[in-house]
């Protein structure tokens, strides 16, 4: 069985943040880790710095999820995080972000 993960209708991505923003984020200037990131087990972390975007204007007339999407992946609001963490940190990694609005 797999779980295939389904945007919400008439949703967008909370995240603002283009992908030339993270790889410089993770001084990825040749792209090597960015174009592999939905393919690859790199850990980001030990590269991660806490980047600070705004949200999607949408999300200024519309309630915030708890989970939502920033390509493959997701982005959990402290709710969210405190119910799942300890379910999903053994297969993957959590990479703080600071998102306004």
């Amino acid at each position: 069985m797999i779980y295939r993960l389904k945007r919400p209708e008439d949703s967008y991505e909370v995240v603002q943040l283009s992908l030339t923003e993270l790889a410089k984020l993770i001084n990825d200037p040749g792209y090597q880790i960015v174009r592999k990131l939905s393919s690859s087990c790199t850990r980001l972390s030990d590269r991660w710095v806490t980047p600070s975007c705004i949200a999607h204007p949408y999300n200024a007339k519309h309630p915030l999820t708890d989970i939502s999407f920033w390509g493959n992946f997701l982005v959990l609001n402290s709710k969210a995080f405190d119910a799942l963490s300890a379910h999903i940190a053994a297969n993957g990694e959590f990479l703080p972000i600071h998102v306004e609005g």
